[in-house]
């Protein structure tokens, strides 16, 4: 008898571990679905900016455009990075937030 009592209890100490890390299990897999979508959503905006930049580049016609490209081209490239590294820090931000 007391031997079945033991397995008993020993049974639904199981079954809530197994439950506690099921939960677990579920919100990493939510955590890196998030984390893919803004992965996505990353991917999504370089190719826009890419797009951006290369639409501007056209073949200069005197040294005085070049340098004007040139600058026009840094800016953007400046915008862009700080663009990214806002876009990195407010997911690593989140990421921390969430737990992950």
């Amino acid at each position: 008898m007391d031997h079945d009592c033991t397995q008993h209890s020993r049974l639904d100490r199981l079954e809530r571990e197994v439950e506690k890390h099921s939960a677990g299990i579920s919100e990493l897999k939510e955590g890196q679905a998030e984390s893919r979508v803004f992965q996505k959503l990353i991917m999504e905006q370089l190719a826009e900016i890419k797009m951006i930049l290369n639409t501007y580049q056209k073949p200069p016609d005197s040294p005085a455009v070049v340098k004007a490209n040139d600058a026009a081209t840094a800016q953007w490239i400046e915008l862009f990075k700080w663009v990214l590294g806002g876009t990195i820090l407010a997911i690593v931000a989140w990421m921390i937030m969430s737990g992950l």
